[in-house]
């Protein structure tokens, strides 16, 4: 099977993409998915807006998979993750890759692991799986699953404005909500110049995780702007049909957000009906000139590499604007 994982920082559009990518025919989008055990423990809310325990979807996996939920040891399977699957083992992936393949424990995770993306592969009918869980370490440890041919989605935003949606407070994460009289859960904040250092490290650590052939790199600003063309290219990169759609209309710019069963992600996953893709360039006119300063500062060298300009302009005209005016203009002519 094929497993198209969006990788990146967070705050770069990630849950949009995986939903659009999981609306097409022979794709499934699983959210992301190394939360699956904390999702279990937590009994989190899928992304159709039922708890895990209780998605037909994910019950159904569970028992392909291992025979139920009930018969893993999700406590080990956490402590797994711990252990292989954060920054500090990345390392060890890279310089001892062979060696760590042959690792009981490494061996029975990634064992493990197969054996749910095989479940959800014939569950779903899908031969194309997106999962946007983003984080390097967790890509070291998927790549070398038995059956999954690894493809990544290297997703970037300017780290301006990463940086601003990561100091925002008190934005909710909708999957924890239940029961109704729980005490919200906030997604945490973060100095600007934490998320500086992590944007940088963070995207860096994806260049030697696979061969270049393997490796596609998304601009978010691209992607808000020009939507079908990228959209097109991507779902080819996957192997998927280009001219295959799914429930993106590009003369409306937007897409039909479905119940997914996705676990973790964006609260956009809970809204239901059609939703229009317009770019977050907020940060370009609520954050002061000392603070674009301090994240360029840092980031400036995958900054020029990536194209971003050092000192950002305001632009008033949207991905979607631009796009729709483009398709007005070559109307009238």
């Amino acid at each position: 099977m094929t497993v198209l994982y969006i990788a990146g920082e967070g705050r770069s559009g990630s849950t949009v993409l995986s939903m659009i990518l999981g609306s097409y025919d022979g794709i499934v989008s699983i959210g992301e998915f190394r939360n699956v055990w904390q999702a279990l423990r937590t009994n989190e809310l899928c992304g159709c807006s039922a708890p895990v325990s209780l998605c037909k979807f994910w019950t159904a996996v569970g028992a392909r998979a291992y025979g139920g939920w009930e018969t893993i040891d999700i406590d080990a399977m956490i402590n797994a993750d711990d252990k292989f699957a954060r920054h500090r083992s990345i390392p060890r992936h890279i310089v001892l890759r062979r060696l760590l393949r042959d690792t009981s424990d490494l061996g029975a995770y990634r064992e493990a692991l197969g054996r749910l993306y095989d479940a959800i592969q014939e569950i779903s009918g899908s031969r194309i799986i997106v999962d946007s869980t983003k984080r390097a370490s967790y890509a070291y440890v998927l790549r070398d699953v038995p059956g999954i041919d690894l493809r990544v989605v290297h997703l970037v935003r300017d780290s301006r404005g990463v940086a601003f949606s990561n100091a925002k407070a008190q934005i909710i994460r909708p999957e924890l909500e239940h029961p109704a009289s729980a005490e919200p859960v906030y997604m945490s904040a973060q100095p600007l110049w934490r998320t500086a250092i992590d944007w940088e490290v963070k995207n860096l650590l994806f260049y030697p995780l696979v061969r270049p052939s393997k490796r596609r790199r998304v601009k978010y600003e691209d992607l808000v702007a020009h939507p079908s063309e990228e959209l097109s290219a991507i779902v080819e990169f996957a192997g998927a049909d280009r001219d295959e759609h799914g429930s993106w209309d590009a003369a409306t710019c937007s897409f039909e957000s479905l119940p997914h069963h996705t676990l973790g992600g964006n609260p956009v996953r809970f809204r239901r009906g059609r939703v229009r893709l317009e770019p977050d360039d907020e940060w370009k006119f609520k954050m002061s000139r000392g603070q674009k300063a301090l994240v360029s500062t840092i980031t400036f060298p995958l900054l020029l590499a990536y194209g971003y300009p050092i000192l950002a302009r305001r632009n008033q005209t949207s991905g979607c604007t631009h796009h729709m005016r483009t398709l007005a203009r070559r109307h009238k002519a």
